[in-house]
């Protein structure tokens, strides 16, 4: 992109902002697997919220490739719902797309990416009760969704701010 130095430095602000927004949402996803786990969950469940943290691209594209060649074959289980989970946050992580705040709001939540962690994290308990899976839905509105809202409403005023000053330098 040949932008002027004012439109490169915007250019660069406001992917700042995209990456900084995902981060925000791939911490709140790693609580959401960190909240469910059990010390007898299998240790690559924690090995890839390792993984996840250090938002080592090459690495999760290698594991999300291997996952779908596991997942045709595979059976419902504890195990895959929080392999689900684990995919649906490296799916995040390594997205180019711009989780925009205009497009993705609570209204579209079950369509958000985020929600792909949600659902197989408290899905996975499900194995041991259905009061556990509504205690751990119960759980993640209360302490999780809004950290998701806070998100986004940081996004929309930081974008607003850039906004503001990306008119103001066309001005002068």
């Amino acid at each position: 992109m040949n932008l002027p130095q004012s439109g490169a430095q915007m250019y660069e602000q406001k992917q700042q902002l995209k990456h900084e927004h995902r981060d925000r949402l791939i911490a709140v996803g790693i609580r959401a697997i960190e909240h469910v786990l059990k010390p007898n969950d299998p240790e690559v469940i924690r090995e890839y919220l390792d993984v996840a943290r250090t938002h080592n691209a090459a690495r999760i594209r290698e594991i999300l490739r291997a996952q779908k060649e596991y997942f045709p074959t595979a059976q419902p289980s504890r195990e895959t719902f929080l392999l689900n989970a684990i995919n649906g946050l490296f799916e995040l992580a390594v997205t180019g797309k711009y989780v925009n705040a205009h497009t993705t709001t609570m209204m579209s939540y079950d369509a958000n990416i985020i929600h792909r962690v949600f659902a197989p994290a408290y899905n996975s308990c499900v194995f041991e009760s259905a009061k556990r899976q509504q205690n751990e839905i119960n759980w993640q509105d209360r302490e999780l969704r809004p950290l998701i809202e806070d998100s986004f409403e940081q996004l929309r005023t930081a974008e607003k701010q850039l906004k503001r000053k990306q008119r103001e330098l066309k001005a002068a």
